[in-house]
């Protein structure tokens, strides 16, 4: 359910969002990918790491 308290900080807000809205967002923006969810995940220790830029 969508945040009822507009009063909050922005950052504690929430909204629903779905496929639908994403698909639309990445169509006009020509941004984003698929976004793989898993239930079991096992860690591994990568050597070198595993680097990554978020812009």
């Amino acid at each position: 359910m969508p945040s009822s308290n507009l009063a909050s900080k922005p950052e504690e807000r929430f909204f629903p969002v779905r496929n639908s809205h994403f698909n639309a967002w990445r169509n006009k923006h020509g941004k984003g990918g698929d976004l793989l969810v898993f239930s079991s995940l096992k860690e591994y220790t990568c050597n070198p790491p595993i680097e990554v830029t978020l812009l």
